[in-house]
C-alpha cells in the first residue's frame, strides 16, 4: 500500500474482491448473471488500475481477447459456460495481483476472536 493510500478505500477494494468472488456461487449461472458477474469484475479491475503490473496487464489482455473471442457465441449456453470460465480465469488474475502487492492474507492465517492473528 502506498503512503497516499487510504485504508479505508483499500478495504473497500477488498470488499469488492470478496463479492465478486462469492458472485458466481450465490447465483444461477445464465445471460444476465454472467454480465453481471462481469461487470463486478470490471469495476475491481479499474479499481485496480493504478497497481498494474507487467504480469497482469499480459494476463488481462488475454482475458479481453478471449471473452471478445467468446462474445461471437452469444446469446449460446455454450456462451455462458465459456463466459464463466473466462471470468475465473480474469478474477484469478486479479487476485494474484492483489497477492503481489501484499493485500491478502495468507490462507494459513486465521483471525482468533479477540483479534489476534495465529497460525
Amino acid at each position: 500500500m502506498k503512503d497516499s493510500e487510504s485504508p479505508d478505500g483499500m478495504r473497500i477494494i477488498y470488499d469488492l474482491l470478496v463479492k465478486a468472488a462469492e458472485y458466481p456461487g450465490e447465483s444461477s449461472h445464465n445471460l444476465a448473471n454472467v454480465f453481471s458477474w462481469g461487470q463486478k469484475i470490471k469495476a475491481l479491475h479499474e479499481l485496480l488500475s493504478l497497481y498494474f503490473d507487467e504480469e497482469y496487464t499480459r494476463e488481462y489482455k488475454i482475458a479481453r481477447d478471449r471473452l471478445l473471442e467468446v462474445s461471437k457465441m452469444y446469446p449460446s449456453e455454450r456462451y455462458v459456460s465459456e463466459s464463466y470460465d473466462l471470468l475465473f480465469a480474469w478474477f484469478g488474475s486479479i487476485s494474484r495481483l492483489y497477492g503481489r502487492l501484499g493485500l491478502l492474507i495468507p490462507m494459513n492465517y486465521t483471525y482468533t476472536e479477540g483479534g489476534e492473528e495465529g497460525i
